[in-house]
C-alpha cells in the first residue's frame, strides 16, 4: 500500500495537468512526481469533480458506505455521551443513596439510645411506684394498729368509769379501716371522720 502522499496541492494540480494535457502518463507523471500511479489516478478523479479545492483538502467523493460509518460513528458517539451522563447520574443516585443510608443508621442509633433511656426510667417509675405501695401499705398496717391501740385505751377507760363504748363510731371507724385495707382510696371528707375518731 503507498504512503500518503506529502506533496501540496500546488504540486498535485501540476502532476494532474500534466496528464490531462498529455504531457505525460499517468505512470510517468508519478514517476517524475516521486508518487504511485494510483496516487495520480486518484487526485485526477478529485480534481475532476472539485477541481482545486477538493486537491487542498485533500478529499476524495464520499461513498455512500463511508457516509453510513459516518453516521454510524455520530450515533456511537452520541450514544457514549448518554451512556456517560447516565453513568454520571446512576453515580450521583448512588451516592445519595449512600448519604441516606448512613443518616438512617445514625437516626436508628439516637432512637436506641432515646428508646434505652424511656426504659430506664420507666423502670425507675416503676421502682418507685413498688416503693410507694410498700410505704402505703405500712402506713395503713400503722394506721390500723394505731387505732386498735386507741379502741382498746377507749374501751379500757370505759370500762374503769363504767361507761359504754360509742359502737356507731366504732363501726364507723372499722368501716374506713377496711376501705383502706382493700386498697380503696379515702375521700378528704372520710380521712376527717377517721381523725375525727382518734
Amino acid at each position: 500500500m503507498a504512503r500518503p502522499s506529502k506533496k501540496s496541492a500546488d504540486q498535485k494540480l501540476q502532476i494532474v495537468l500534466s496528464v490531462l494535457r498529455g504531457e505525460a502518463t499517468a505512470a510517468e507523471a508519478a514517476r517524475r512526481g516521486g508518487v504511485s500511479e494510483q496516487s495520480v489516478h486518484s487526485w485526477k478523479r478529485v480534481f475532476l469533480d472539485s477541481g482545486r479545492d477538493g486537491l487542498e483538502q485533500g478529499q476524495k467523493r464520499r461513498t455512500s458506505r463511508e457516509l453510513e460509518l459516518e453516521a454510524e460513528n455520530e450515533e456511537l458517539k452520541a450514544a457514549r455521551k448518554e451512556h456517560d451522563e447516565a453513568h454520571e447520574a446512576v453515580q450521583q443516585a448512588a451516592a445519595a443513596a449512600q448519604e441516606a443510608h448512613d443518616l438512617m443508621i445514625q437516626w436508628d442509633k439516637e432512637v436506641n439510645k432515646q428508646r434505652e433511656r424511656a426504659n430506664s426510667k420507666h423502670r425507675e417509675l416503676r421502682n418507685t411506684k413498688q416503693e410507694a405501695d410498700k410505704a402505703h401499705r405500712f402506713y395503713i398496717v400503722s394506721l390500723r394498729c394505731l387505732h386498735s391501740i386507741q379502741d382498746m385505751m377507749r374501751a379500757r377507760r370505759s370500762a374503769e368509769a363504767g361507761e359504754g363504748e360509742r359502737p356507731t363510731a366504732r363501726v364507723e371507724v372499722q368501716d374506713l379501716m377496711s376501705k383502706l385495707m382493700s386498697g380503696d382510696t379515702l375521700t378528704t371528707e372520710e380521712l376527717m371522720e377517721l381523725q375525727r375518731f382518734d
